[in-house]
């Protein structure tokens, strides 16, 4: 089971594959900065014990296949969500099997519940703007 969000421009923008690709690589890279954002802004907000759930937390796109770490205690994981996307596809999660309690039900004192869809609203805010202007 893996935690995630997706944000996906193609809806968004019916014609996109029609755009110069100077606008078309500018929409990509807004994205993928607005990905980035959500990453850090999730690391914040969860609890760390042994450091996996924080360093297991990134970011995927269409460039970027596969995602390995390691927690504090020196172990070794593979953190690849998995799925096949393109450029206008992007995802922030975890493939660590306890972040969907964390997500719902939070830590010790209720520390991260919410903090994918918090970190998620937060930055993603602004984004259909961002987008527009980049296309006027």
């Amino acid at each position: 089971m893996s935690a995630g969000l997706e944000i996906k421009v193609d809806g968004l923008v019916k014609k996109f594959d029609q755009m110069p690709a100077q606008i078309q690589q500018a929409m990509i890279d807004e994205l993928r900065l607005t990905a980035i954002m959500i990453e850090s802004s999730y690391k914040i907000a969860v609890p760390v014990d042994t450091g996996r759930l924080i360093t297991s937390i990134h970011t995927e796109h269409s460039d970027i296949k596969s995602f390995n770490y390691s927690d504090r205690e020196g172990n070794n994981y593979s953190g690849t969500i998995g799925y096949d996307l393109n450029p206008t596809q992007v995802i922030v999660g975890t493939n660590v099997e306890y972040a969907a309690k964390i997500e719902y039900r939070g830590g010790k004192g209720g520390k991260g519940k919410g903090a994918l869809l918090d970190a998620f609203e937060s930055e993603t805010r602004g984004l259909p703007d961002r987008l527009t202007k980049l296309i006027k």
